[in-house]
């Protein structure tokens, strides 16, 4: 059951890479007709599916970071990939720094289109089914908050590097 959930989050991913902005632009204007809760192996999500045009709009990253994956935004396509495994500290520091930097701002960048999306969809909503959406938005603006506090840190490093 699981590898059929994963091919499907996977199609997910791919055809949003595609149509992600289409999607977007193709349903601004339209009526939320509802929501549907997602499940995975029986346990429900904290997020829900909307309906609109009885199409469904799931949540990419609450259901690949349930199936264990790690979900990303690069280039205007949605990413899902299998979580790698934790890298030691030590490790990192073969990482030069401005890697490091480059790579903190593209998942700052990634969060960022997300909050941009999610936005467009909740002003999109009807009045009654705006909420949806905040708890999202209020997790995107506090991640692009870290990204943004840790992107000082590492230039703080350079800058004293190269004192």
């Amino acid at each position: 059951m699981r590898k059929y959930i994963i091919g499907f989050v996977i199609g997910i991913g791919v055809s949003s890479a595609f149509g992600a902005s289409a999607a977007v632009e193709g349903i601004i204007g339209k009526a939320i007709e509802g929501t549907a809760a997602v499940k995975i192996e029986g346990k429900k999500l904290d997020k829900e599916s909307i309906i609109v045009d009885g199409s469904s709009y799931a949540p990419v990253r609450a259901i690949g970071e349930a199936l264990g994956l790690d979900v990303g935004f690069k280039n205007g396509e949605v990413i899902l990939d299998k979580k790698k495994e934790a890298t030691k500290v030590n490790e990192t520091e073969d990482i030069p720094l401005d890697d490091k930097i480059k790579f903190t701002k593209e998942a700052k960048d990634g969060y960022e289109k997300s909050l941009e999306r999610s936005q467009v969809l909740q002003n999109a909503a009807p009045e009654d089914q705006k909420s949806i959406y905040d708890n999202e938005i209020k997790v995107y603006k506090e991640r692009i908050e870290q990204y943004k506090a840790q992107i000082a840190d590492l230039e703080r490093q350079k800058a004293d590097l190269q004192k």
